[in-house]
């Protein structure tokens, strides 16, 4: 009975491990350790340059992420991690990963009617398509 309860067991934290390394369920800031912290937080400032995947946060919200950053990296620059700094790390993670899973590349759909008629289309666009098309507008 023993080995059938730690069969399953194994089978669920396997299974659990497995879908958690799939690209969908992966957040954009890993600061868990200082090593995987060092890594994505490289990966996420190429992203947010011109071209990259969070090239449309805005000015304000890249300041955000910035400071975040810099504050998980002193953090961890610090000899001895208490539990108030691990709070601060992980809300500065989470900062950051909310920020950045608003400015991603997924899809925005709306219903509209089209011009002339009274048929209600869906139409859908990349977000940074919709930022592009709205930034030409007001230059416009």
């Amino acid at each position: 009975m023993k080995t059938l309860i730690a069969g399953t067991v194994l089978i669920i934290g396997l299974a659990g491990a497995a879908g958690a390394s799939e690209p969908g369920g992966m957040k954009p800031l890993d600061a868990n350790t200082p090593q995987t912290f060092q890594t994505s937080a490289a990966n996420v400032r190429a992203e947010m340059r011109p071209g990259g995947r969070y090239a449309f946060v805005t000015p304000a919200e890249h300041a955000r992420v910035d400071t975040a950053l810099s504050d998980i990296d002193k953090a961890y620059a610090e000899a001895r991690i208490d539990q108030d700094t691990k709070v601060r790390v992980f809300n500065d993670q989470e900062l950051v990963n909310s920020i950045l899973e608003r400015r991603d590349e997924r899809m925005i759909c709306a219903n509209e009617v089209a011009t002339g008629s009274h048929v209600r289309v869906t139409k859908c666009a990349t977000y940074a398509h919709e930022a592009g098309r709205r930034d030409a507008s007001l230059r416009d």
